[in-house]
């Protein structure tokens, strides 16, 4: 009972925060991108092949932010491209000027490499600015994503990146 007054409140709060958008159906935005966000687990972002991966998307995009999501609490940091999952309130909205400045930028391409799904992902991916969002088939992103890829039980960022570079070149 009180995890459904949690998600209601939740759904209620995006909604409202919602403004009209029209994301980029088009898979020309693939080879055409020039702002790319990044969003990554603090525990990944020192991962070789996810290195590889974000020095490709430097190299071609003007504009590439890595947002880094910390799933442990209380870490303290002055990154403003952190967030923490401590800093939700009780019913799972972000509450953080450095979530607020992501969602409101506009991308061309919103690359999700998270290992797990979570209420943080939803938000962020429901009140994007992004023109096209890429990531793993997770259900907060299955009306939200545009280019969603199967990952296997044992998530690798090699196999995140050859399936990334199916579509996107770098």
């Amino acid at each position: 009972m009180i995890n459904g007054l949690k998600r209601r409140l939740f759904l209620n709060h995006i909604e409202k925060r919602k403004i009209p958008l029209t994301r980029s159906n088009s898979s020309s935005i693939l080879s055409n991108y020039n702002r790319v966000g990044v969003l990554i687990s603090e525990e990944d972002c020192q991962d070789s092949e996810f290195k590889k991966l974000f020095k490709g998307l430097v190299n071609k995009a003007e504009i590439c932010d890595l947002f880094k999501i910390g799933f442990k609490p209380n870490k303290e940091t002055t990154d403003p491209l952190y967030f923490g999952i401590s800093e939700c309130n009780w019913f799972g909205v972000p509450q953080s000027a450095a979530i607020d400045a992501f969602v409101n930028r506009e991308y061309d391409l919103l690359i999700v490499c998270l290992r797990q799904d979570s209420t943080v992902l939803e938000y962020i991916a429901s009140l994007t600015q992004a023109k096209f969002i890429i990531g793993p088939n997770f259900k907060s992103l299955t009306d939200k994503g545009h280019l969603l890829f199967d990952l296997p039980n044992q998530f690798s960022f090699s196999v995140f990146k050859k399936q990334f570079q199916q579509f996107v070149p770098l």
